[in-house]
This record gives structure tokens, C-alpha cells and sequence, in this order.
């Protein structure tokens, strides 16, 4: 069947519809994710300012005010990675795409020092599942921000000493790069 130049169309259509279907499967995930760690900070939120209006002495109202503080604080973090993605989406071109090899690119994203001190702090291991040497045709900074923020999600859920692995791949024409935790993943 895809042995004529008609044959071969429909098999890059197909291609790029599964690829499209990946892409979007891959963004839901994300998204949905990110909707459930956003809940946990807007609970704690509301239930500490109903603690507030309760009588208490100024060490417990301080402790409750600081609360809240570290909950916004992590609220920002997580519209800064949604606004990032959004930023992604909406570019049409690339400006700077370069070649990059793939194992460098995720050892830049792995040594930034807040996310190796994350990395330290929960005891967590790093495993590399990467078939041979691979290189990439990207725009660095947007691929370090779309790798970053997986790997980011990946040490939020991941439990304290266990494993993160990062396994790349080839599939077809596109290179695959898989971050698996150990965590307990998103309720449906």
C-alpha cells in the first residue's frame, strides 16, 4: 500500500496524525497534573484562613499567616510553568534551533541548582534508559523549559527515596524522551 508516491503520502499523514495524537495525549497529561497540584494549595489556602478567624495567639496566627504564604508561593510556581507552556504553544517559529545531543540537554536541565537540591532533598535516584547517542534539532532554551518542567512534575510527585527514570528513545522519525516516577499518579 505505500509503495506509490500516493502510498507514501498517506503514510506521512498517518504519521503525523499519530504523532499530533501523542503530542496532545502528552498535553493533557501535563495539564491535568497541573490541575491537581494546584488543588492542594488552594485547600490548605482555604482552610488555614478559616483557622485565621478563630481566636488565637499571635505565634499560632503567624504560623497559619505563614502558611499561606508558602501555599501562594507554590501557586505562582505552577501558573509560571502553565504560562511557559502557553508561551510554547503560541510560537509559530523557532528562532535559534541548533543540534543538540540529547544527553547533554537533560544533564543541563538536571544540574540547575534548585532542581538538583529538590533532587537531593527527597533522596531521590536518577536513571538514565538512553539507547545510543542521539542528537536534536531545537530551539535549546524551549526544549531545556518543556524537559525541565517534566522532570519537575516527575520530583513533585515522586516520593522521598525512590526513583526517577529517563528513558529515551527512537521512534519512526521522532525522538521520544520518557520521564516515569514512582509516584502514586493522577486519580481519574
Amino acid at each position: 500500500f505505500y509503495d506509490d508516491e500516493i502510498g507514501k503520502i498517506a503514510k506521512s499523514f498517518d504519521d503525523a496524525i499519530v504523532h499530533i495524537n501523542e503530542l496532545s495525549a502528552s498535553k493533557n497529561l501535563f495539564m491535568r497534573n497541573l490541575m491537581h497540584e494546584l488543588k492542594t494549595p488552594i485547600a490548605g489556602i482555604q482552610a488555614t484562613a478559616e483557622n485565621l478567624l478563630t481566636p488565637m495567639d499571635d505565634k499560632q496566627r503567624q504560623h497559619h499567616i505563614n502558611n499561606i504564604l508558602e501555599a501562594n508561593n507554590r501557586m505562582k510556581i505552577l501558573i509560571n510553568r502553565l504560562l511557559d507552556l502557553s508561551k510554547i504553544e503560541r510560537r509559530d517559529i523557532l528562532d535559534n534551533v541548533e543540534s543538540i545531543d540529547v544527553k547533554t540537554l537533560i544533564a543541563d536541565v538536571i544540574k540547575t541548582p534548585a532542581r538538583l537540591k529538590r533532587i537531593t532533598d527527597k533522596s531521590i535516584a536518577l536513571e538514565y534508559d538512553i539507547d545510543r547517542d542521539f542528537s536534536l534539532n531545537v530551539e535549546k532554551l524551549l526544549a531545556e523549559q518543556a524537559i525541565g518542567n517534566v522532570i519537575d512534575n516527575a520530583i513533585d510527585f515522586t516520593p522521598n527515596d525512590s526513583t526517577i527514570t529517563i528513558q529515551v528513545r527512537e521512534s519512526n522519525k521522532y525522538i521520544s524522551i520518557k520521564v516515569m516516577d514512582q509516584g502514586e499518579g493522577i486519580p481519574e
